[in-house]
């Protein structure tokens, strides 16, 4: 068995400064190597990084999902793309999900759907590829994006799969880091709409959340976002952690517990 602690690749030109500075003081307190890299935006080169003991890559949604996809490094990312999907997890979670009237379609396909130009949706897309950020969209300004995927060569197409919901009034918003069923830390992030980062997450939550993992879990470590509604606790979307920004998270205490749980496997 390789006993070897995690080497982890972080991408340092992503997000705040101040994590990737954080990110890397705790490797040096917990005796865990990292290598910081520069990946260009968009494109598909991988760091030249060695491949004989458990590594773990930290970065954007794009460089993380080629360095998976690579099949290089090992585990390299919690990951599974048929699973990290809304639709998986309201399969399994139900009515514990805010969006919990949510259907699965097409970008084309809703777009052909009869609606007022200035009826209000909320879409995402059903992936955790973040190919673009769950928003609220006048029907007719999404019918004009999807004429515009018709005409260019973009990732996206009328064929990706969405997730359509009415849009919720979200009074609060927390981001948890979940290992092996259990919280290991996380934030609070939004109130209304506005940034509003804090520690302040109420044991109700917690609790909710591990009740929730121990259900079904996408990953022995992924990311679960859960807001209030209308007084309501609901699953928000689950993501991946390769790609998960840490708000007020304690990045210490979440990579000593990711790290830990590789170990048993190599």
């Amino acid at each position: 068995m390789n006993t070897k602690k995690p080497h982890w690749v972080i991408q340092s030109n992503l997000g705040n400064p101040q994590d990737m500075a954080t990110m890397q003081q705790a490797c040096n307190e917990l005796g865990l190597t990292c290598t910081l890299v520069k990946a260009i935006p968009f494109s598909n080169e991988l760091p030249d990084i060695p491949t004989h003991q458990p590594t773990l890559f930290y970065g954007s949604a794009n460089f993380v999902t080629n360095a998976y996809r690579a099949k290089r490094w090992q585990p390299c990312a919690f990951f599974d793309e048929n699973l990290f999907r809304f639709s998986v997890m309201h399969h399994y979670y139900g009515d514990q999900v805010v969006n919990t009237d949510a259907i699965l379609t097409t970008m084309g396909q809703f777009a052909e759907q009869a609606h007022s130009d200035n009826q209000i949706f909320f879409i995402r897309p059903d992936n955790d590829l973040k190919a673009f950020a769950g928003s609220t969209f006048t029907f007719g300004e999404f019918k004009d994006w999807v004429e515009k995927l018709n005409q260019a060569d973009f990732e996206l197409a009328p064929s990706t799969p969405i997730i359509v919901a009415k849009p919720k009034v979200l009074e609060h918003e927390w981001r948890l880091f979940m290992v092996d069923g259990k919280v290991i830390s996380g934030s609070h992030y939004r109130s209304y709409g506005d940034l509003q980062v804090n520690v302040n997450i109420p044991a109700s939550v917690l609790d909710f959340a591990e009740q929730l993992a121990n259900t079904w879990s996408p990953a022995p470590v992924f990311v679960m976002d859960i807001a209030q509604s209308e007084g309501r606790l609901g699953v928000l979307e689950i993501n991946g952690f390769n790609s998960s920004g840490f708000y007020a998270s304690d990045i210490k205490a979440i990579f000593e517990a990711v790290s830990d749980t590789v170990l048993p496997s190599f």
